[in-house]
């Protein structure tokens, strides 16, 4: 049934003026205004039960929220932060050390209580919740589809991809308790190409296992493109029989798989890059590659082995300060990228492991390359200069690419836009999330800290060895935009206000690439003006190519029951990134062509016989020398056990730029 219209108040300040539900923008001032819709669960992470089934949609809940049914409400009062609790519980701590994954995971806003006689209920942002675009009333927000309802309908590449993610956050969710959020189909929702948890759910006091993952992508697999239907199915099998133990084994096949389907697409990229030092300043501390040929703004399109590389950096240290420092991070880092180096990998686990190695160098090379001349010239604390920086890289040929690199180290952001949603995919490094990611408080708490945008590590500013780039990758099924920007055009969420308008329309083919630039720009300048603006603007199109594959029959690495268990821990096994957050990558000898049967069955029953046999008499011999040789006898020790893939090492002091 449609609820009645709600009006909420003008996100402005200075204006709070009362809204219809379904404007877009304040009648009274102009401020785009924010419609901030929030999922109702438990906050013990266990089923929420019936405690919203005394409310009516349309009912109001104080002043401030808005119930619009089936568990969402709506923040009428979206300026107005909102009331933090003194104490973080584990449950909520659990959903802020996951604050890295974001684009997967909602975050805590508020604990709401409902009647005195009953619990609060946690109202989760950033939940997969879908409201309505249309500007007619009344607007009724609904969850996104599930992952089960859209898996017959989608690609086989988007099927991979979706698998792939759910493979890339099972150990981050393991190792906190809250696996079994990935085992609901009713939890696992869909934005396009990304897949969302609607909440999580606390693991029961038996452990949850890679079989039952199996069980359940073993009747996705039954459901898939018969171009991987029989491999899912041997991949499934493989994690419910236990012969795949490892998560990074199955991310490896994943890979090598997207990697063969990839064959059915190509992919055209557009880049437009623009700087501006904004009506405020005097100079332009900014930085970015391409180099602009023309003033404003630079484009170029690439195609064949044309390799991408698009960077963005915002100087930290004043004139001849950050000027210095954003220009020397780039030129390091073109000085020293070597595209056939990266062009000559082939398999996907050694390519990958390849271009994420040597993103991390660069970066920390020019990190170096600034520090050591503010050490020649006797530069300390805050008279350092130094720079953030954001990186897309798409290594040749990118017209194959199924997916693109991305780095940063800052505050300047990168965007991912679909035509389903807009994501920030990097995490600011700064205090403000620093505090979420350890667990200490809310994000929107956090925010009202006066330091909370200070910078907890820029280049230039530390050791190289003190340095924790972040490196991720985007898969790349459907078109869309990457967007990097520095905090010029970030600041005040314009981006997030205003993709529908600046951004969707290149995605429809009523915008090009160079006038949304400028259009960024003059929105940046407008509505910030405080800072300079630098913008790198990618647009990729992927076209269907007419190339007819063979259905993947076969693991890549076939699977020999009774493998010994590689040893994994999640630093090994989180080596890139799942955009924002660590992912998996393969091991790196899986040579085996998925189209082949295997003809080492007898063999490799052999090994596996010669292999236990080998074990028990090690086993005999290391307990005779224990025994016997008391030089052999050692004290226990404590293994290290798997840490979350989110960097909490400790941060540079604080950098204020």
């Amino acid at each position: 049934m449609p609820t009645e219209t709600a009006f909420l108040n003008c996100p402005n300040p200075s204006c709070q003026k009362v809204n219809s539900e379904n404007r877009q923008d304040c009648h009274s001032c102009g401020t785009r205004l924010v419609k901030r819709y929030l999922w109702a669960t438990s906050p013990d992470l266990r089923p929420l039960g019936h405690a919203l089934d005394f409310l009516e949609a349309g009912q109001r809940m104080g002043d401030r929220y808005l119930y619009k049914g089936n568990h969402i409400f709506l923040d009428l009062k979206p300026g107005v932060p909102p009331h933090i609790p003194s104490e973080i519980s584990s449950s909520l701590q659990t959903y802020l050390k996951l604050f890295p994954y974001r684009l997967h995971v909602p975050q805590p806003y508020e604990l709401l209580t409902l009647k005195q006689t009953l619990p609060p209920v946690l109202l989760l942002e950033g939940a997969p919740i879908n409201p309505s675009l249309l500007e007619q009333a009344p607007l009724n927000p609904a969850l996104m589809p599930t992952l089960k309802d859209q898996w017959a309908k989608a690609s086989p590449m988007r099927q991979l991809h979706w698998l792939w993610q759910i493979a890339h956050l099972w150990q981050p969710l393991k190792v906190l308790g809250v696996a079994n959020s990935l085992l609901d189909h009713h939890f696992l929702r869909v934005e396009g190409p990304v897949v969302r948890i609607r909440e999580l759910r606390a693991d029961p006091s038996s452990s949850v296992e890679l079989s039952q993952l199996g069980q359940m992508w073993l009747l996705l697999a039954k459901q898939a493109n018969p171009l991987i239907n029989r491999f899912l199915q041997h991949l499934a099998q493989g994690l419910t029989e236990g012969h795949i133990f490892a998560m990074a084994r199955a991310i490896a096949e994943l890979d090598r798989a997207l990697h063969y389907c990839r064959q059915s697409q190509t992919t055209h990229f557009s880049l437009c890059t623009a700087s501006d030092k904004g009506p405020s300043r005097s100079h332009n501390e900014d930085a970015c590659y391409p180099l602009q040929t023309s003033p404003g703004q630079s484009i170029s399109s690439f195609q064949g082995s044309d390799p991408l590389c698009a960077i963005v950096c915002d100087g930290i240290g004043g004139h001849a300060g950050g000027e210095v420092a954003s220009q020397q991070a780039i030129e390091s880092i073109l000085a020293s990228l070597n595209w056939e180096k990266l062009s000559a990998a082939k398999s996907p686990p050694d390519r990958v492991d390849q271009i994420t190695d040597l993103l991390d160098q660069l970066i920390r090379h020019a990190n170096t390359v600034i520090s050591d001349r503010n050490d020649q010239e006797h530069r300390h604390e805050r008279q350092r200069m130094g720079t953030t920086l954001v990186m897309a890289v798409v290594p040749p040929p990118v017209e194959q690419a199924h997916e693109l690199y991305i780095a940063h180290v800052g505050d300047s952001r990168i965007y991912w836009i679909t035509q389903h949603g807009c994501h920030q995919v990097t995490l600011d490094d700064d205090l403000a999330s620093r505090e979420v990611r350890l667990g200490y408080t809310l994000y929107r708490g956090a925010l009202q800290h006066r330091a909370a945008g200070a910078l907890v590590q820029a280049l230039g500013m530390s050791e190289s060895n003190l340095l924790h780039p972040s490196v991720g990758r985007l898969i790349l099924d459907e078109d869309g935009i990457v967007l990097l920007c520095s905090d010029g055009l970030s600041d005040g969420d314009r981006v997030e206000h205003h993709w529908q308008s600046k951004l969707l329309p290149i995605l429809e083919g009523k915008l090009d690439l160079a006038t949304a630039t400028a259009e960024l720009v003059e929105l940046a300048n407008t509505l910030n003006g405080h800072d300079n603006v630098t913008i790198g603007l990618i647009h990729y199109q992927v076209k269907p190519q007419n190339a007819t594959l063979k259905p993947l029959t076969r693991l890549f690495n076939p699977v020999i029951p009774g493998d010994l268990p590689a040893k994994e821990s999640a630093q090994n096994s989180m080596k890139t990134q799942l955009v924002t957050v660590g992912a998996p990558e393969g091991q790196k000898d899986l040579k085996s062509s998925p189209d082949s049967v295997p003809q080492t069955v007898s063999i490799s029953r052999l090994l596996v016989g010669i292999v236990s046999l080998m074990t028990i008499l090690l086993v005999l011999g290391g307990a005779t020398l224990y025994l016997f040789e008391p030089s052999w006898r050692r004290s226990p020790t404590l293994q290290n056990s798997p840490a979350i893939p989110v960097q909490l090492s400790p941060s540079p002091s604080p950098i204020n730029p």
